[in-house]
Protein backbone atom coordinates (compact mmCIF):
# COMPACT_ATOMS: atom_id res chain seq x y z
CA UNK A 1 0.00 0.00 0.00
CA UNK A 2 1.43 3.03 -0.70
CA UNK A 3 1.10 6.30 1.02
CA UNK A 4 -0.86 9.23 -0.63
CA UNK A 5 0.29 12.48 -0.30
CA UNK A 6 -1.90 15.43 1.87
CA UNK A 7 -3.96 17.78 0.34
CA UNK A 8 -1.92 21.41 0.27
CA UNK A 9 -4.31 22.99 2.84
CA UNK A 10 -6.54 26.05 0.85
CA UNK A 11 -6.48 28.99 1.55
CA UNK A 12 -9.13 30.67 3.30
CA UNK A 13 -10.39 33.34 1.64
CA UNK A 14 -11.69 36.51 3.72
CA UNK A 15 -13.81 37.89 0.17
CA UNK A 16 -16.22 35.40 -1.33
CA UNK A 17 -17.71 37.70 -3.85
CA UNK A 18 -15.82 41.43 -3.33
CA UNK A 19 -14.84 42.59 -6.59
CA UNK A 20 -11.18 42.61 -6.83
CA UNK A 21 -9.61 46.16 -7.05
CA UNK A 22 -7.23 45.94 -9.99
CA UNK A 23 -9.05 49.29 -11.46
CA UNK A 24 -11.01 52.15 -11.16
CA UNK A 25 -14.47 50.18 -12.27
CA UNK A 26 -13.47 47.37 -9.39
CA UNK A 27 -12.83 49.95 -6.53
CA UNK A 28 -16.03 51.62 -7.54
CA UNK A 29 -17.90 48.46 -7.43
CA UNK A 30 -16.04 47.52 -4.26
CA UNK A 31 -17.01 50.91 -2.40
CA UNK A 32 -20.47 50.63 -4.01
CA UNK A 33 -20.17 46.97 -3.01
CA UNK A 34 -20.29 48.46 0.91
CA UNK A 35 -22.92 51.17 0.00
CA UNK A 36 -25.22 48.30 -0.69
CA UNK A 37 -24.06 46.65 2.28
CA UNK A 38 -27.34 47.25 4.61
CA UNK A 39 -30.25 45.30 5.10
CA UNK A 40 -29.34 42.29 2.89
CA UNK A 41 -26.66 39.68 2.89
CA UNK A 42 -23.01 40.11 1.75
CA UNK A 43 -22.97 38.47 -1.57
CA UNK A 44 -26.05 40.17 -2.62
CA UNK A 45 -23.99 43.81 -1.55
CA UNK A 46 -20.95 43.06 -3.46
CA UNK A 47 -23.37 41.91 -6.99
CA UNK A 48 -25.27 45.03 -6.55
CA UNK A 49 -23.08 47.57 -8.16
CA UNK A 50 -22.14 45.09 -11.19
CA UNK A 51 -26.08 44.24 -11.49
CA UNK A 52 -27.03 48.38 -11.26
CA UNK A 53 -24.23 49.26 -14.16
CA UNK A 54 -25.65 46.45 -16.53
CA UNK A 55 -28.92 47.83 -15.84
CA UNK A 56 -27.96 50.97 -16.35
CA UNK A 57 -25.31 50.54 -19.39
CA UNK A 58 -22.59 52.43 -17.98
CA UNK A 59 -20.18 51.93 -15.05
CA UNK A 60 -19.16 55.63 -15.31
CA UNK A 61 -19.63 56.86 -11.91
CA UNK A 62 -19.68 60.57 -13.75
CA UNK A 63 -22.60 59.42 -15.66
CA UNK A 64 -24.04 57.58 -12.80
CA UNK A 65 -23.47 60.98 -10.79
CA UNK A 66 -26.23 63.06 -13.17
CA UNK A 67 -29.04 60.34 -12.97
CA UNK A 68 -32.87 61.51 -11.76
CA UNK A 69 -33.14 59.92 -7.92
CA UNK A 70 -36.37 58.11 -8.93
CA UNK A 71 -35.09 56.88 -12.20
CA UNK A 72 -32.24 55.29 -10.07
CA UNK A 73 -34.35 54.06 -7.19
CA UNK A 74 -36.84 52.68 -10.32
CA UNK A 75 -33.65 50.82 -11.36
CA UNK A 76 -32.36 49.28 -8.13
CA UNK A 77 -36.03 48.78 -7.46
CA UNK A 78 -36.81 46.14 -10.76
CA UNK A 79 -37.09 42.76 -10.43
CA UNK A 80 -35.01 41.12 -9.15
CA UNK A 81 -34.76 44.00 -6.32
CA UNK A 82 -30.86 45.12 -6.39
CA UNK A 83 -31.97 46.10 -2.48
CA UNK A 84 -35.06 46.21 -0.57
CA UNK A 85 -34.92 50.40 0.09
CA UNK A 86 -34.27 51.52 -3.69
CA UNK A 87 -34.76 55.05 -2.76
CA UNK A 88 -32.43 55.24 -0.08
CA UNK A 89 -30.23 52.83 -1.87
CA UNK A 90 -31.20 55.94 -5.08
CA UNK A 91 -30.06 58.35 -2.52
CA UNK A 92 -26.50 56.90 -1.11
CA UNK A 93 -25.59 55.47 -4.63
CA UNK A 94 -26.37 58.99 -6.06
CA UNK A 95 -24.17 60.83 -3.12
CA UNK A 96 -21.47 58.45 -3.26
CA UNK A 97 -20.97 58.88 -7.06
CA UNK A 98 -21.03 62.71 -6.60
CA UNK A 99 -18.49 62.63 -4.01
CA UNK A 100 -16.40 60.18 -6.00
CA UNK A 101 -16.57 62.36 -8.89
CA UNK A 102 -15.38 65.99 -6.76
CA UNK A 103 -13.01 64.73 -4.29
CA UNK A 104 -11.56 61.81 -5.95
CA UNK A 105 -11.93 62.37 -9.57
CA UNK A 106 -14.09 59.23 -9.82
CA UNK A 107 -11.99 56.73 -8.64
CA UNK A 108 -12.67 54.81 -5.76
CA UNK A 109 -8.53 53.97 -5.25
CA UNK A 110 -7.88 57.47 -4.60
CA UNK A 111 -9.22 56.87 -1.16
CA UNK A 112 -6.48 54.38 -0.22
CA UNK A 113 -3.66 55.57 -2.87
CA UNK A 114 -1.10 56.39 -2.02
CA UNK A 115 -1.37 54.82 1.36
CA UNK A 116 -3.43 56.74 3.90
CA UNK A 117 -3.27 56.25 7.44
CA UNK A 118 -5.92 54.30 9.45
CA UNK A 119 -7.94 56.94 10.76
CA UNK A 120 -8.03 58.97 7.58
CA UNK A 121 -8.67 56.01 5.37
CA UNK A 122 -11.98 55.33 8.58
CA UNK A 123 -12.40 59.10 8.08
CA UNK A 124 -12.35 59.18 4.37
CA UNK A 125 -15.28 55.81 3.93
CA UNK A 126 -17.41 57.39 6.65
CA UNK A 127 -17.82 60.23 4.64
CA UNK A 128 -19.66 58.54 2.52
CA UNK A 129 -23.65 58.69 2.10
CA UNK A 130 -24.48 55.43 4.11
CA UNK A 131 -21.21 54.22 5.28
CA UNK A 132 -20.79 54.66 9.13
CA UNK A 133 -18.20 54.10 11.02
CA UNK A 134 -18.84 50.32 11.26
CA UNK A 135 -19.24 49.63 7.55
CA UNK A 136 -15.83 52.24 7.29
CA UNK A 137 -14.30 49.43 9.78
CA UNK A 138 -16.02 46.75 7.38
CA UNK A 139 -14.49 48.41 4.38
CA UNK A 140 -10.67 48.67 6.07
CA UNK A 141 -11.34 44.99 6.92
CA UNK A 142 -11.63 43.62 3.61
CA UNK A 143 -9.09 46.06 1.88
CA UNK A 144 -6.43 45.10 4.06
CA UNK A 145 -7.54 41.63 4.82
CA UNK A 146 -8.55 40.54 1.28
CA UNK A 147 -6.86 43.08 -1.10
CA UNK A 148 -3.75 43.96 0.51
CA UNK A 149 -4.25 47.63 0.51
CA UNK A 150 -1.25 49.26 2.41
CA UNK A 151 -2.62 51.21 4.98
CA UNK A 152 -0.22 52.97 7.31
CA UNK A 153 -0.07 52.46 11.26
CA UNK A 154 -0.64 55.98 12.47
CA UNK A 155 -1.75 54.86 15.90
CA UNK A 156 -5.32 53.99 15.61
CA UNK A 157 -6.53 50.46 16.02
CA UNK A 158 -9.37 48.81 15.35
CA UNK A 159 -11.28 45.76 17.87
CA UNK A 160 -12.08 43.50 14.98
CA UNK A 161 -13.72 41.02 17.37
CA UNK A 162 -15.46 44.06 18.76
CA UNK A 163 -16.86 45.53 15.62
CA UNK A 164 -16.76 42.50 13.12
CA UNK A 165 -17.44 39.62 15.77
CA UNK A 166 -19.85 37.71 12.59
CA UNK A 167 -16.15 38.47 10.37
CA UNK A 168 -13.87 37.68 12.48
CA UNK A 169 -15.77 34.80 13.96
CA UNK A 170 -16.41 33.35 9.98
CA UNK A 171 -13.07 33.86 8.68
CA UNK A 172 -10.62 33.15 11.71
CA UNK A 173 -12.45 30.86 14.30
CA UNK A 174 -9.61 29.76 15.82
CA UNK A 175 -8.04 32.88 16.59
CA UNK A 176 -7.99 35.10 19.76
CA UNK A 177 -6.82 38.17 18.15
CA UNK A 178 -7.08 39.94 14.99
CA UNK A 179 -4.73 42.98 13.64
CA UNK A 180 -5.04 44.40 10.65
CA UNK A 181 -1.84 44.05 8.80
CA UNK A 182 -0.34 48.03 8.89
CA UNK A 183 2.63 49.27 7.57
CA UNK A 184 5.52 51.62 9.56
CA UNK A 185 4.32 55.47 9.44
Amino acid sequence: MTARKAKPAARLSVRSSAPSLAGSLEANAFLLGLVFNQGQNAERSWQAPRELFERLGTSSVTSISKLDEAALASTIAASPALHRFPRTMARYVLGTTRLLCTRYRGDARKIWQPSVGLKDLLDRLSDFPGIGSHKAEVGVFFLTMEHQVAVKDDGTRIDLKASCPRLVAKFFPLDDHIELPLIGK
